[in-house]
């Protein structure tokens, strides 16, 4: 079972709404809301617990396995402001993003490769579990040979 979200987190944030704007059938305002949920999260911790507790880890990392590269890149960064704690790590793991994220290791885009990367790295910070995981998913050697092209 995904980890609970944290008690009493706000509902009656700007987060709910923004979340739905996720589900839009255009690409472009799924990525204008990955960015403003980026935006609203960096800003102020209650709405990340807003976010987990409205379902939108989950939303987020749907949003990884498809679309532009813009959306792929601002959802990886959603995912590592996401992760700035253990509990919240949990949960991104838990929806699936760890082998998502792995493979953007390999896109044809830098900027998705680093954000990827940058994710990763958030959810691999003092959480085993995740380190293992990365390992498990050959994120470790992807890893490795993306800092390897990057000092080519």
């Amino acid at each position: 079972a995904p980890p609970p979200p944290p008690v009493g987190a706000p509902l009656t944030q700007p987060i709910p709404v923004v979340l739905n704007l996720l589900k839009h059938d255009s690409k472009e305002v799924c990525e204008r809301a990955l960015g403003l949920i980026d935006a609203l999260v960096a800003s102020n911790p209650l709405h990340r617990d807003a976010v987990w507790h409205n379902g939108g880890i989950p939303l987020v990392v749907t949003m990884l396995k498809d679309g532009p590269p813009e959306q792929l890149q601002r959802a990886c960064s959603l995912l590592q402001t996401l992760s700035s704690q253990r509990e919240a790590q949990m949960a991104v793991a838990w929806a699936g993003a760890i082998p998502i994220l792995v493979q953007h290791l390999n896109h044809d885009l830098s900027r998705v490769r680093v954000e990827a990367a940058r994710a990763l790295w958030s959810l691999a910070q003092n959480n085993m579990d995740n380190q293992t995981s990365i390992l498990q998913q050959d994120g470790l050697r992807r890893l490795v040979a993306l800092l390897q092209g990057a000092a080519e």
